[in-house]
């Protein structure tokens, strides 16, 4: 039998079919393979803010979804004629994507039945196209490591216990109702304190109201940050003030951490790294054979280059001539 694949809106997806195909060993193996293949994106996701003091594998953090925001939501789904669930799913699963650099997500929809989604994102696609893109649909009988829950009452950790889950998993719970509604987003990995998920959870919130407002947004652009957000982060960003010898040159002081600290890094692109020796040694290549063409004190020398590992490198060995 033939895993169903279904097209056309997310939110019409049927999988009401799942008793028929869990039938069978074969469906029931591919379900279990793609709920096992889920934790592969758990690795891909950034964890540079892990806490090792952290005391106990599981995390969670939650957020009140504004009444504003859910009006958005609503409004657009009538637009783009789908479901509130099948909005937000899409969007967990693009921020998923987001943050793991990854193209493919696989994620578990548990509602009343667990199903295990594979959503595809192609480089130019609009969140309006992704609602609307080819979706696999596999039957399980065991948790994804990554889980989207729809839920009509308050969630938390003791509505929605965490035990079932495999031994790493990443769990969002919404809960939409007309007292209220919540967002609940979990961990058992062990990977990621509270401050990552509340952060995650941030991102997951500016990203539903643009892809609201702009669903032909390409899912790569949708801001994970509003206006004041950007502002604090490029500021606390450039705020990089030091003391340091006001009568010394640039390349003296580099120099200086030469003979400190020879092997520390110090410079990093995505394709070089380079200590501080290897900068010292390449500069001076690169000075003296300015030096032999004619270079010196109060001499013009341009440079034109790609921002890179290279760059630094050049500005350095014209100092130094």
């Amino acid at each position: 039998m033939t895993n169903p694949v279904r097209t056309g809106a997310l939110g019409s997806v049927d999988i009401s079919d799942k008793a028929a195909t869990a039938g069978t060993d074969r469906a029931l193996a591919e379900g279990r393979a793609r709920a096992r293949h889920g934790a592969d994106l758990l690795g891909h996701l950034p964890v540079e803010r892990f806490s090792r003091g952290m005391t106990s594998s599981l995390s969670e953090a939650s957020y009140g979804l504004a009444n504003e925001q859910l009006d958005r939501v609503s409004r657009a789904c009538a637009v783009l004629e789908t479901s509130r669930d099948a909005f937000l799913l899409t969007a967990f699963a693009t921020l998923l994507a987001r943050l793991a650099g990854q193209q493919s997500v696989t994620l578990g929809s548990f509602a009343a039945d667990r199903a295990v989604l594979t959503l595809s994102f192609d480089d130019g696609a609009s969140f309006r196209s992704l609602l609307s893109t080819h979706l696999s649909v596999y039957a399980s009988d065991e948790p994804c490591a990554v889980e989207f829950v729809s839920a009509t009452l308050p969630v938390s950790s003791a509505d929605l216990p965490l035990a079932d889950l495999e031994e790493q998993c990443l769990r969002m719970a919404v809960s939409l109702s007309d007292g209220g509604s919540q967002v609940h987003l979990a961990s058992t990995t062990g990977l990621w304190d509270q401050s990552v998920l509340h952060l995650w959870l941030n991102y997951f919130d500016s990203l539903v109201g643009a892809a609201a407002t702009a669903p032909d947004t390409p899912w790569k652009t949708l801001p994970l940050l509003d206006s004041t957000d950007v502002w604090e982060h490029y500021r606390a960003l450039n705020d990089t003030a030091a003391l340091y010898p006001a009568d010394a040159c640039v390349h003296e002081l580099v120099m200086q951490q030469v003979q400190r600290s020879a092997d520390a890094l110090a410079v990093a692109s995505e394709q070089h790294r380079l200590t501080y020796r290897q900068l010292d040694q390449r500069s001076n290549g690169i000075a003296r054979r300015l030096g032999l063409l004619g270079a010196g004190p109060g001499r013009c020398v341009a440079v034109c280059m790609e921002r890179g590992a290279d760059l630094p490198v050049a500005l350095l060995g014209v100092l130094k001539a």
